[in-house]
Formats: C-alpha cells, sequence, structure tokens
C-alpha cells in the first residue's frame, strides 16, 4: 500500500463523511521511488465524490539509441510479392 493509512479517499456527497475505497498498489521495488502519494482535496472535481490522488516516483530511464525505421516507400515490391507466392505456396491453408 503506497497511500498512508487512515487517508480518506471520497467524500459522500449526501452525507459529507469521509471514508476510505480507493488503495494505490505498488511493488516492493518500486515503493523505495514513491516520491509522494495523498489527496489532493482542492483538485477535487466537481459532482463526485471520490477525492483526487497524486502518486509521484522518481525513476531513473536508461536512454537507448534510436532504432532505424523500415522505409516501406524503398521497398522492392515486386520482389517482395515473388518472395509472398512462394512462401505460401509451400504453407498449408487454414483449415476452418
Amino acid at each position: 500500500m503506497t497511500l498512508a493509512k487512515g487517508t480518506s479517499t471520497l467524500q459522500v456527497n449526501r452525507t459529507g463523511n469521509y471514508t476510505r475505497v480507493n488503495n494505490i498498489w505498488c511493488t516492493e521495488k518500486l515503493q523505495g521511488s514513491v516520491v509522494k502519494c495523498d489527496m489532493e482535496p482542492w483538485l477535487h472535481p466537481s459532482k463526485t465524490d471520490h477525492i483526487t490522488i497524486i502518486t509521484e516516483l522518481e525513476i531513473n530511464l536508461e536512454r537507448t539509441e534510436p532504432w532505424a525505421h523500415k522505409n516501406f516507400r524503398a521497398a522492392d515490391w515486386t520482389r517482395f510479392r515473388e518472395s509472398l507466392e512462394k512462401l505460401l505456396g509451400v504453407t498449408d491453408p487454414p483449415i476452418h
């Protein structure tokens, strides 16, 4: 549980009572990355009883090298179709 024990997450419209119906779960590994997890009553949308919960994580992301995108416009489609026809010719048709 990431949200502190006893934190209210819902205010019943009819009675105004507070209760906790929402839980915020995360793995043990991710738990150490939680900077903040709390309700934000001033962000409470109108005509709803659920209170907004903000969870802030500090996660270091590894940079990766961009990969080359395939240029389908440069493909030799005639050769592709011929290869595909050969492969489909030796493949059994689907059975219904």
